[in-house]
């Protein structure tokens, strides 16, 4: 049984949403980019590190980082810092900044040089790849995003990638306040429903009718499931290999003990 269901589209539709998309904003379509060059990479193979949103320079993909290290062991040789600039973070969901990212980074990707594209993003990041990816002339060979909410209100991957992972935390509440209005909402409603049911329960024990509190359990157990779900789907890609760690913050997904734990199954396959 799958976990989650995902709404499915073409990309021919998905191509026009966006050109419509990007008509409507192109007096803002002009991103801010930072590219920090390697010192060194192999001729054949480049990979590129994805910021999320709020904050263009994350300490993680600094040069000088343990993240930025490990990236680089990993590889063999130092990755690329590609930078977006979310002038909308200001209120949930960005996204015109995420689209206008997507814009500048497919730009950017299909200048690069190298045979074997690797991407690594982080957050909202994530997003902006999986939309630059319809402009892409290349494919991923490696696909990796950390902590990217999985918005409904957005694309899935429009290009190819040999490997796709996703990587989520279950108590990750930044990745969930990430995906779209519909998911939280419902997430929201069912909670409540769940909580009054799982009240009326015990109301009903303390009165002493139990037909009436195990049909209260079952309501509420019933619409606790369906929270979850919801909660579920803002972190369970449809089309990636998924790994979900059980404690982890939201920050927690770029670090170097994660990243040695999905290196291999994401990386290195």
């Amino acid at each position: 049984m799958d976990v989650i269901s995902c709404r499915r589209f073409t990309k021919e539709v998905a191509m026009k949403v966006i050109a419509k998309w990007k008509r409507a904003c192109a007096w803002s379509l002009v991103a801010g980019l930072s590219v920090m060059q390697p010192a060194t990479a192999a001729a054949a193979d480049v990979t590129v590190l994805v910021n999320g949103s709020f904050n263009a320079y994350p300490p993680w993909m600094d040069d000088w980082s343990p993240e930025f290290s490990a990236i680089a062991n990993t590889f063999g040789y130092p990755p690329i810092q590609f930078r977006w600039f979310d002038n909308e973070a200001v209120y949930p969901p960005f996204y015109g900044g995420i689209f206008n990212g997507a814009f500048a980074l497919a730009s950017f990707l299909n200048g690069i040089g190298g045979d074997n594209l690797n991407l690594i993003a982080h957050s909202h990041g994530g997003n902006v790849v999986k939309i630059a990816s319809y402009y892409l002339s290349r494919p991923f060979r490696h696909l990796i995003h950390l902590g990217t909410p999985v918005n409904w209100d957005l694309y899935p991957l429009g290009g190819y990638a040999y490997s796709f992972c996703q990587v989520s935390s279950y108590t990750d509440y930044v990745q969930f306040g990430g995906s779209s209005p519909w998911q939280v909402g419902n997430f929201g409603y069912e909670q409540y429903l769940a909580a009054r049911f799982f009240f009326d329960a015990g109301e009903a024990a303390f009165n002493g009718d139990w037909d009436l509190f195990a049909y209260y359990m079952a309501e509420g157990a019933y619409h606790e499931a369906q929270a979850n779900y919801w909660w579920l789907s803002t972190k369970l890609e449809w089309y990636a290999a998924n790994y979900m760690f059980g404690g982890e913050s939201h920050g927690d997904l770029h670090e170097p003990p994660v990243w040695y734990a999905i290196r291999n199954q994401c990386a290195l396959n």
